[in-house]
């Protein structure tokens, strides 16, 4: 019948290859899961084709999960990529929500910027890089992201798009408050058809 069952994230022992632990919260297809500690403490964070990203509070092995709650982030349908916001103790992170990039407060669990309309139908990627070329202020941290491009409607078999990938510059809020994203660079061509998610960026 199509259905997706609820997907758990599962605890192994590389030990004994048994299952200790399942965390259940999610009703769909688990797409990024990203290990952080904050204030001392031990955390997972895991987005899903559902539309949730979960902080979960873990013991001090990992072997468990304290407690857990969702992101407060009501307009996502699909969080595709996760990724850590360098040198701010883990208090952000961006993911890759739709066709947007997105910007959350980890700590108070919840979202504070987007950046949306950067492809016509998923940022399945985002990953921060180091960039030693090209310049840029203590406040500032290069990253790049990947899309995936709407079909014709008229013929299923078309993109309406060449894909592309993109290098921007996420400035930290200054007095303003504001975080902006700016555009350094497109890595595209017009032959480049490469419309599968998820494919990462290595």
């Amino acid at each position: 019948d199509n259905a997706i069952l609820p997907c758990p994230i599962k605890i192994f022992d590389v030990m004994t290859g048994s299952v200790i632990s399942r965390l259940d919260a999610h009703a769909e297809e688990i797409v990024s899961l990203k290990k952080a500690k904050f204030c001392g403490e031990n955390f997972l964070l895991s987005s899903s084709e559902d539309g949730y990203m979960i902080k979960w509070k873990m013991n001090e092995d990992y072997s468990d999960a304290l407690s857990h709650s969702r992101i407060d982030d009501p307009t996502t349908c699909m969080a595709m990529s996760m990724h850590f916001v360098p040198n701010c103790g883990n208090k952000y992170y961006i993911g890759g929500c739709d066709d947007a990039i997105k910007v959350f407060d980890f700590q108070h669990e919840k979202r504070v910027e987007t950046f949306d309309g950067l492809y016509s139908y998923l940022c399945d990627c985002v990953k921060f890089i180091d960039c030693k070329e090209i310049e840029c202020e203590e406040n500032e941290n290069f990253l790049i992201s990947k899309g995936v491009e709407m079909h014709s409607q008229d013929n299923d078999k078309e993109v309406m798009f060449p894909n592309k990938c993109i290098l921007h510059k996420l400035i930290h809020p200054g007095a303003d408050g504001k975080w902006m994203l700016e555009e350094v660079m497109r890595f595209e061509n017009e032959e480049f058809f490469a419309n599968l998610y998820l494919c990462r960026l290595a």
